[in-house]
C-alpha cells in the first residue's frame, strides 16, 4: 500500500538499515517474536533513537508501545479480541455484489489510551521530514 502511494520502501532487519530512512512502518506479526528478535539484533535500541516518524500494525503496534519500546504513545491491549485459535474465514455478502468476498476474521490488538499527537497522519509526517533534510 505504500508503495501504491508513492514511498520508496525497504525492509529493515538489522539496526545498519535503518540510515538515512524518513519513516519506520513494524508490520503485524507475533509480538513476542518480534521483541525476541529485536533484543537478539540489537534492533530495539536501534529503534529507541531513531528519529522519524513510526507507524506499527498489529503485533507492531504493541511492540511500539509505552509498555515495550516506547516510541508510540499508546497503550496497547494484546489479544483484545480473541486468543488465536478463535480466528476464521467466513464468506460475506455484500451488498450490489454477486460474489461473496472471503473475510479473515483475526485476534487482534486494541488501543487502550493515547496520548494528543498519535493522530497525525504517518506519511505526512514523512513527507515533512523528507522536506526538512532536503
Amino acid at each position: 500500500m505504500l508503495r501504491r502511494l508513492g514511498a520508496d520502501v525497504v525492509e529493515v532487519r538489522l539496526p545498519k538499515e535503518l540510515g538515512g530512512l524518513d519513516g519506520l512502518v513494524v508490520p503485524g506479526g507475533e509480538s513476542t517474536t518480534f521483541t525476541r528478535l529485536m533484543r537478539l539484533y540489537g534492533l530495539d535500541e536501534a529503534l529507541r533513537s531513531f528519529a522519524g516518524p513510526v507507524l506499527g500494525t498489529c503485533a507492531g503496534m504493541i511492540v511500539l508501545d509505552r509498555n515495550h519500546l516506547g516510541l508510540v504513545d499508546v497503550e496497547v491491549e494484546r489479544n483484545a479480541y480473541g486468543r488465536q485459535v478463535a480466528s476464521f474465514e467466513a464468506d460475506l455478502r455484500l451488498a450490489g455484489e454477486d460474489e461473496p468476498l472471503r473475510g479473515v476474521f483475526i485476534r487482534a490488538p486494541r488501543v487502550r489510551d493515547a496520548g494528543p499527537e498519535v493522530h497525525e497522519r504517518f506519511l505526512e509526517l514523512v513527507r515533512e521530514e523528507s522536506n526538512v533534510r532536503a
